[in-house]
């Protein structure tokens, strides 16, 4: 649509566009072929690690909303579900409603060093399984505490450093 202010929309014509020889791209015959790089730009894998001591519920259930992830990983020792705004039978149906698996791979957290990581820490072999082995779609993993978040983040960064090649994305929710 051509606008025009300087005439009133009633006398306003549309002017057809003229062929200009010198945008137009170069065949591929000619040899000028656009080299391609790989900038890193391909879509990541996401592992959201959430914190469920101070997550609140409708967060929760956002972000399974965004993400639509794979499985949700539960590393969690006790199993609590009674986060503000939400309830198991409503979290499990949301889970259900999007087709996403629920897991449970709990670790011995009191027998983790607090001091940092070491090469000897595994990860749950459910976890390494879907995390690394496995490279397939976005992941939440449920934690009970803040300290717990970072050691698996160390963890999975440590993991999947030495096996995979593809890009991921590893965030802390709280």
């Amino acid at each position: 649509m051509n606008i025009s202010y300087l005439f009133p929309p009633g006398q306003v014509e549309a002017v057809p566009a003229k062929a200009d020889d010198n945008n137009k791209l170069p065949s591929v015959e000619s040899g000028d072929r656009q080299l391609e790089f790989d900038l890193g730009d391909r879509a990541l894998r996401l592992l959201k690690i959430a914190v469920t001591d101070t997550i609140h519920g409708r967060r929760l259930t956002t972000l399974v909303d965004e993400i639509t992830p794979e499985f949700v990983i539960d590393l969690r020792d006790v199993l609590r579900f009674d986060l503000p705004g939400l309830s198991r039978e409503f979290f499990f149906n949301r889970l259900s409603a999007h087709g996403v698996h629920y897991a449970r791979a709990p670790i011995a957290w009191h027998q983790i060093s607090a001091y940092g990581i070491t090469t000897d820490t595994k990860l749950p072999i459910r976890l390494y399984h879907e995390a690394v082995e496995r490279w397939g779609g976005n992941l939440i993993l449920l934690v009970s505490r803040a300290e717990h978040a970072m050691h698996m983040h160390a963890m999975l960064n440590m993991a999947l450093s030495t096996q995979r090649c593809h890009g991921w994305s590893i965030e802390r929710v709280s």
